[in-house]
């Protein structure tokens, strides 16, 4: 599976000890399979620290789905928001997940 990260910076190892604990899904490396996600981000990112210089990182995983927890909140828009704004505010909920 082909996954991407918008970026200021080149992450050739990613990990999740430099990541903040407030995001909106816990502390993590943030991908998704959405190149034009990654994108905007790599452009927010840019904004936000006041640079042209963006960079999107790919990466290509090799990983049993079937091996990890996977929380897919479906179609629950309330259990997605109760989730992201438990995350926020620095609840561990995240930590019993793989992929969220």
């Amino acid at each position: 599976m082909r996954v991407f990260h918008g970026s200021t910076v080149t992450v050739e190892h990613p990990d999740v000890l430099h990541s903040d604990r407030t995001l909106d899904f816990g502390r993590g490396f943030y991908v998704t399979q959405d190149r034009e996600q990654a994108v905007r981000w790599a452009h927010r990112k840019a904004d936000i620290l006041n640079t042209d210089h963006m960079i999107l990182n790919i990466y290509q995983v090799h990983i049993a789905l079937e091996e990890l927890k996977i929380k897919d909140f479906g179609d629950d828009l309330d259990e997605w928001i109760d989730f992201v704004c438990a995350c926020r505010d620095g609840d561990m909920v995240y930590q019993d997940y793989d992929i969220i």
